[in-house]
């Protein structure tokens, strides 16, 4: 890993989203007069340092709490995660505080699901949600009415969604820990099982982490965080239009959008792959078409496989453009739930 190139790319690129973000939830949640926040795991793990160094700086009365939940251990309610109960009370989700969760977003899943735990458990008022950026929302789903995003949302800033990769954000904002899996109990206290993380990730992370924290290159954006314009032309620059040195560095970390077979984020496709997603790739997958394997960063694999990407990425964002129609959002959306 080259250090130069780590250490610009977190101050240049992952600071000012960091910021951006952070100074939006801690406004939003003074205004809101939420009393905890609860980042959740992973894709928390940044949020909630940079959250906790504002408001100390700030001696701001907000209370940030890091939760070790996932999707799997709040839907999947089995003997292993018998003890998900005394670990939500022991993180103070129980007692009478208006409480709100933070993560990255997407489809906002996890809220719903932990509401209904919550409420299983005895909480009678939901927790809200605070979200870098939400695709859709199932509006019958409950509780994931009180959701705000900073980014944007199903109904909004269509141009932001277009060129943007949530698995590059979820790359970059990770955590040095794996998914949560499951709880045990010593001494009368819960506590969570993690599965293994990758190491190349974990140095990554701890890399980002000291550029950020200890040697305080996120204290400039906290003080002054950048604007949503400025913001919009970082994501695209990054994740659509990335040059070669950026889609090689990231495009060889490793990324798993179910936390269970982990691949590399933008590999370099192999001939076939070149010549079957040459037009409109993702095309295929939306289409049923197994066969082809899009990358999850498509973008990154355009620019490490093509000598001349340009029609490639220009096919891939005419097909986003199309992807993030209302007309197609309501059919998708309508095709998840069945």
């Amino acid at each position: 890993m080259n250090p130069f190139s780590t250490h610009r790319f977190f101050e240049e690129t992952a600071a000012p989203i960091l910021g951006f973000f952070t100074c939006w939830l801690i406004e939003r949640a003074t205004r809101d007069r939420v009393s905890d926040l609860y980042f959740l795991a992973r894709d928390g793990w940044f949020f909630f340092h940079a959250a906790r160094r504002l408001c100390l700086k700030r001696a701001l009365p907000i209370r940030c709490h890091y939760l070790y939940v996932s999707r799997k251990t709040l839907s999947d309610f089995t003997p292993q995660n018998k003890h998900l109960t005394l670990y939500l009370t022991q993180a103070g989700l129980l007692k009478k505080t208006r409480a709100a969760i933070v993560d990255s977003g997407w489809m906002g899943s996890i809220q719903p699901a932990l509401n209904r735990r919550l409420l299983e458990a005895g909480r009678t008022a939901p927790v809200s949600g605070y979200y870098f950026g939400l695709y859709q929302v199932n509006h019958r789903t409950p509780f994931l009415s009180k959701g705000r995003t900073a980014y944007f949302s199903p109904q909004t800033h269509y141009w932001r969604k277009v060129f943007f990769s949530p698995s590059v954000f979820e790359t970059i904002f990770s955590a040095p820990h794996g998914t949560t899996i499951s709880y045990g109990k010593a001494n009368g206290r819960a506590f969570p099982i993690c599965a293994p993380v990758n190491a190349q990730t974990k140095a990554f992370i701890r890399i980002g982490a000291d550029i950020l924290f200890v040697n305080g290159a996120i204290d400039k954006w906290l003080s002054s965080p950048p604007s949503v314009r400025a913001i919009f032309r970082i994501c695209v620059r990054l994740m659509a239009f990335p040059s070669h040195g950026t889609a090689d560095f990231l495009g060889n970390l490793s990324f798993s959008d179910n936390n269970q077979n982990e691949t590399a984020l933008a590999p370099i496709l192999s001939k076939s792959k070149r010549n079957m997603g040459r037009f409109f790739p993702s095309l295929f997958r939306f289409l049923g078409k197994k066969a082809f394997s899009a990358a999850s960063w498509y973008a990154g694999s355009a620019v490490r496989s093509y000598r001349m990407p340009l029609f490639a990425l220009l096919s891939h964002f005419l097909w986003q453009m199309v992807r993030q129609m209302p007309i197609v959002q309501r059919i998708t959306q309508k095709r998840r739930c069945h």
